[in-house]
Order: C-alpha cells, then sequence, then structure tokens
C-alpha cells in the first residue's frame, strides 16, 4: 500500500483521553481536491486497554486552529477490545465537502492506559479487508 507523508493525519500517536490528530492536512483552499477515490485508514499501532470505547471523525475547517470543525464522516462506536495492534479501526472512502484544513477527531470514552494509531490517506484499501 503506497503512503504519502504529506497525507498522514497520525504516525504511532498515543490516544489516552480525547484529542485532535497529531497533523492536520493543508490543501490551500477548501474543495474536493483530493478526489473520489482515496481513503482514510486508521490502524491500530498497539493495543489499546484501560478504557471502554473511541469514535473517530473527519472534521474539516476553514482556518488551521479548528474553532468551528465541521465533521464530514465518522466512524460508529469502536469497542476498546477491538482495537488491537495490526488491526483496522476504521476504513472509509474520503467525503467530499472538504474546506481548507482537514484532520481527525479522537472522542475517547473513558481513559486509554496504552494505546497508539496511525492514520493516513491513500489511494489504496488495505489487503485483507
Amino acid at each position: 500500500m503506497l503512503q504519502d507523508a504529506q497525507l498522514i493525519f497520525s504516525d504511532a500517536q498515543a490516544i489516552t483521553d480525547a484529542a485532535p490528530s497529531t497533523n492536520f492536512l493543508n490543501q490551500d483552499k477548501a474543495g474536493d481536491a483530493y478526489g473520489s477515490e482515496l481513503y482514510l485508514v486508521c490502524r491500530v499501532a498497539e493495543t489499546f486497554t484501560g478504557a471502554t470505547s473511541m469514535r473517530i471523525s473527519i472534521q474539516t475547517a476553514d482556518e488551521k486552529t479548528f474553532a468551528a470543525p465541521k465533521t464530514l464522516s465518522a466512524s460508529g462506536v469502536i469497542f476498546e477490545a477491538d482495537l488491537t495492534v495490526d488491526t483496522f479501526a476504521f476504513i472509509t472512502r474520503v467525503p467530499k465537502g472538504f474546506l481548507q484544513y482537514s484532520r481527525l477527531y479522537y472522542s475517547v470514552v473513558g481513559t486509554h492506559s496504552t494505546g497508539k494509531l496511525d492514520a493516513f490517506l491513500t489511494t489504496e484499501v488495505p489487503q485483507g479487508i
């Protein structure tokens, strides 16, 4: 699977509480420049423990502070028991409606003691899905 370093939201990002992705994307202006064949892939890099569940949202905004983010898409509730190393927590086609900036937002029920995610955009759905 091809990965572009400029399309990475999280690289083994530790997620213990609700938080935005480490990285955000700036596409210079609003619009659907990513095309219709990109996928968001969220892979568990370290097994999650200590909390109940997580939800992953794709957010977009006009400013990089994300003062008024718009949610374009979100996973359902992902239970901690399903967040084990090398599993895919969330895969979805990138939706239309992007503003200039985009990021992910991780909402957590409880507090994770451990757990890390990789999250990125790619043109390929991972093998074995």
